[in-house]
């Protein structure tokens, strides 16, 4: 039995299809990783393309405009999608894009207004649809995660939920493996 969100990721995944896109790429070569590009920055005006992949950790749409978060193994980087920049067609597809799904993205950096780096998207790919919601717990504005998925080493055990998830070892530094949880 599926949940009303694993079905809602079905239904976004069939309209996918629909419109062309595929769902689960075969290859995307990237030129680096999200901290590779952050330190590689030097201006808005470098001519520089970068190629990154990774999952979609946040999305904030903003009428033609959307703001995303790029996570890979080296960190996480902002994305930024306009309509103008992008075609309307390519901006329709941010729609049906939703967190926990790889992609691949290309583009040049930019400082946005807050001083963050962040790649301007000329193209994106949709790598693989994710169909099950991330175990993400809440972040609050220090950065630090409080939920179940907030310690790393225990974050598959949670979110398997199996008889011996409780029998994992614990950081001891987060909430989710404080002493008596």
């Amino acid at each position: 039995m599926t949940s009303f969100v694993e079905a809602a990721r079905r239904d976004k995944l069939q309209e996918l299809v629909k419109r062309g896109v595929v769902p689960f790429a075969y290859r995307f070569d990237r030129s680096g990783t999200a901290r590779d590009a952050i330190a590689s920055y030097r201006s808005d005006e470098d001519p520089t393309r970068h190629r990154l992949a990774g999952r979609l950790v946040a999305l904030r749409p903003h009428g033609k405009t959307t703001f995303a978060h790029l996570a890979d193994q080296s960190g996480k980087i902002q994305l930024y999608f306009k309509v103008d920049d992008f075609g309307a067609a390519a901006y329709e597809v941010l729609s049906l894009l939703d967190l926990g799904d790889f992609v691949g993205v290309e583009g040049r950096l930019f400082k946005t207004k807050t001083g963050e780096i962040t790649v301007r998207a000329a193209q994106l790919t949709l790598l693989t649809k994710a169909l099950r919601p991330l175990p993400l717990g809440k972040e609050d504005a220090s950065g630090v995660r409080h939920g179940t998925a907030s310690c790393p080493i225990r974050r598959c055990a949670t979110a398997s939920a199996t008889p011996t998830s409780r029998y994992m070892p614990r950081c001891g530094r987060c909430s989710a493996c404080a002493p008596g949880s």
